[in-house]
């Protein structure tokens, strides 16, 4: 009886909840919270997918920074590109004027499904957002990524004076802006992906020496933040066609933070999966290389026929990647 009373409590609080702020403002624990994730969007890459967690956690604001070259756009197209082939509706807010639609093609996007966003401001891209979700609430889950943030001035900054001092009026902007849209996104299923770039910290002799745009308020907001940085250039013929890149998860509230993995980028074709996954179970011991010779179930090959017999049995590989992950 005692059981049956505090549930009837419990389903009151509950109703009270639903009546006055909104269902799904109340829940018991039993139940599904809004900090549960329940969908992912794959990387690319499955050793960065099982870095982060399972890939991209859809309904999360996600920010992705690191120094010029190291991918940053580049991931992002490609998550687009996986969102698409589950059926999202995809946006590219293009603040640096950076895209290039063959070069998105050629990384799996279809830009006849993308829609192509073009704002000045800030303050601009929230109205947009929040206005695009009032809009088709229910509809359609969505991936927004935002290239970038580091690039977007306030609506301060473009109706001022050149030469003024606005430090702190886009971090306050962005503060104000993730206060009200948070449980918005989150309970719209929008996914948020916002690239970022790192600025030196100035005069600072002790702690970090790089720092990112944006003030305190989106480290606080986002999920996951995830920091690339170039590990290795690779040349062929004379020339870089891509690299290796180290990512970290310096906050992640919905796996094991402080994870990190190699990935490798081809500056035209996106992350090569295969060799990422080869150089990842080197490492972890599970297949082994000596001078220039990878041997797997006692034969010995070259890379190139390595990668190309793995790409003729994915499931091969992708089973040798869970057994690492056991380990």
């Amino acid at each position: 009886m005692e059981k049956q009373n505090k549930n009837k409590i419990i389903n009151k609080i509950i109703e009270i909840g639903d009546k006055y702020f909104g269902k799904g403002a109340v829940v018991s624990l039993g139940e599904e919270t809004i900090a549960d994730v329940k969908d992912w969007i794959s990387t690319g890459s499955i050793i960065l997918d099982k870095t982060i967690g399972k890939g991209i956690p859809v309904g999360k604001i996600i920010e992705i920074f690191g120094q010029e070259a190291t991918g940053k756009s580049t991931l992002g197209y490609q998550i687009l590109a996986n969102a698409q082939k589950r059926g999202f509706t995809t946006i590219l807010i293009d603040t640096e004027t950076s895209y290039d639609s063959l070069r998105a093609k050629s990384l799996g996007l279809n830009t006849n499904e993308l829609v192509y966003v073009q704002l000045n401001t800030i303050e601009e891209v929230f109205e947009f957002i929040e206005k695009t979700g009032e809009t088709v609430s229910g509809e359609s889950s969505i991936v927004v990524l935002w290239d970038s943030y580091a690039a977007t001035p306030s609506r301060l900054e473009i109706e001022g004076d050149f030469g003024e001092n606005y430090y702190g009026i886009g971090a306050k902007a962005m503060s104000s802006a993730l206060r009200r849209m948070k449980r918005f996104l989150t309970w719209e299923k929008f996914t948020l992906i916002i690239i970022n770039q790192v600025r030196q910290n100035i005069g600072v002799m002790f702690g970090p020496k790089w720092t990112t745009p944006g003030g305190e308020a989106l480290k606080f907001y986002a999920a996951v933040r995830l920091e690339l940085t170039i590990k290795d250039k690779l040349i062929k013929d004379d020339k870089i066609i891509g690299v290796s890149v180290k990512a970290r998860t310096v906050k992640n509230k919905v796996a094991t933070p402080f994870r990190e993995c190699l990935f490798i980028l081809d500056f035209e074709k996106g992350i090569n999966d295969i060799l990422t996954s080869i150089n990842f179970l080197i490492e972890k011991g599970i297949i082994t290389e000596n001078k220039g010779w990878i041997k797997y179930k006692d034969k010995n090959y070259r890379i190139n026929d390595l990668e190309e017999y793995f790409k003729q049995n994915q499931e091969e590989l992708e089973s040798l990647i869970q057994e690492s992950f056991r380990l």
